[in-house]
């Protein structure tokens, strides 16, 4: 099975899981999914498909352990995300057309951790 096939399986197979309210196998089937996505984003193939399935993770991740009160782990999940992102936009030794990708999802990233905050009633965040 190929890296790429496999977290997309993961990712299908967490979505699975959120359906069905198994949200901490789903939380399982992320993890392992972003370990697979890192190892090729580490291993020089990162492509706007893995920014956004990194960044997609990340999020369907922070949404399922939102949903098992782990406020703070899925807050982390998100600034992970966000903080992946803003480093991709900033990173000039990366293709501009990557750098593009990464920006038009920047704001949706933070955006998405704000709303994580308001929908828990915890403190807004400035923009980092």
């Amino acid at each position: 099975m190929t890296g790429e096939r496999s977290w997309r399986e993961l990712m299908r197979t967490g979505g699975d899981c959120c359906r069905c309210g198994r949200d901490a196998a789903a939380v399982a089937c992320y993890e392992r999914a972003l370990a697979i996505v890192q190892a090729m984003i580490d291993d020089g193939q990162l492509n706007e498909p893995l920014l956004l399935a990194k960044v997609a993770a990340h999020q369907a991740r922070a949404a399922a352990l939102a949903r098992l009160c782990a406020l703070v782990e899925a807050e982390r999940e998100l600034a992970s995300a966000h903080r992946f992102i803003r480093d991709v936009v900033h990173d000039r030794s990366l293709s501009q057309s990557l750098r593009r990708a990464a920006q038009a999802h920047c704001a949706r990233t933070f955006a998405e951790w704000q709303a994580l905050r308001r929908r828990y009633g915890l403190a807004p965040m400035t923009w980092h």
